[in-house]
């Protein structure tokens, strides 16, 4: 497995990874409430967009990392008071790796989105 930016080609394909992701889950009590067309859309791939891309299967994971703070983070009680905050948004796991890939490929892929967050931002906010 790599996990490495994905590059504004691939922007497409990661949409059908994010809508692919949701419809799967679409049974499950906690799934995302992503909807084609309306979220994620080009426009939300503004950021840091890494992928885990897996030989012969392709894109197997994706997280966005910006500093963008959603509707009700303006509240949260943070210890730390600053805008220079990563947020990690739109986390996804392919369906067809889940409790196959191997027990480090999702801490690899949180360590590579800590380490390139920690060079630009001053604190990371799942």
């Amino acid at each position: 497995m790599t996990i490495r930016m994905a590059r504004p080609e691939e922007y497409s394909q990661v949409l059908d990874f994010y809508y692919a992701v949701s419809e799967s889950m679409a049974a499950c009590p906690n799934r995302p409430t992503w909807r084609q067309g309306v979220y994620p859309v080009m426009e939300d791939l503004i950021g840091d967009l890494f992928i885990a891309v897996q030989e012969n299967e392709g894109i197997i994971g994706a997280v966005l990392v910006n500093n963008h703070q959603g509707k009700g983070y303006e509240t949260g009680e943070w210890t730390l008071k600053t805008d220079k905050v990563a947020v990690i948004h739109l986390l996804a796991v392919s369906p067809d790796i889940r409790g196959k890939a191997s027990p480090g490929s999702c801490w690899r892929m949180r360590g590579t989105v800590f380490a390139i967050g920690q060079k630009s931002f001053a604190w990371i906010r799942w």
